[in-house]
C-alpha cells in the first residue's frame, strides 16, 4: 500500500514517514527541497515531491495510486 505524507520535512512528518518506512508500507511525500530537513527523507526509502497543498499541480501527480493521504 502506498501513503502520501504532506509536510514531509515537517517533525511530525518525518516521523510519519519513518513510521510508515518501519511497517513495510511504501511511502510518498509532499514536501519543500528547499527545506533544511530535505536530506533527512533521503535516509528512507521514499519518494519526495516537491510542492506544497497550495499548488493545485503540485497535488495532482503525487495522489495518483496513493491508498491513503496524511496530512
Amino acid at each position: 500500500m502506498t501513503k502520501l505524507v504532506t509536510g514531509g520535512t515537517g517533525k511530525v512528518g518525518l516521523s510519519a514517514v519513518k513510521s510508515l518506512v518501519e511497517r513495510g508500507y511504501d511511502a510518498r511525500c509532499l514536501a519543500r527541497t528547499s527545506s533544511p530537513r530535505f536530506p533527512k527523507l533521503q535516509q528512507f526509502a521514499v519518494k519526495p515531491v516537491e510542492g506544497t497543498l497550495q499548488e493545485r499541480e503540485a497535488v495532482r501527480k503525487p495522489v495518483e495510486g496513493v491508498d491513503s493521504i496524511i496530512i
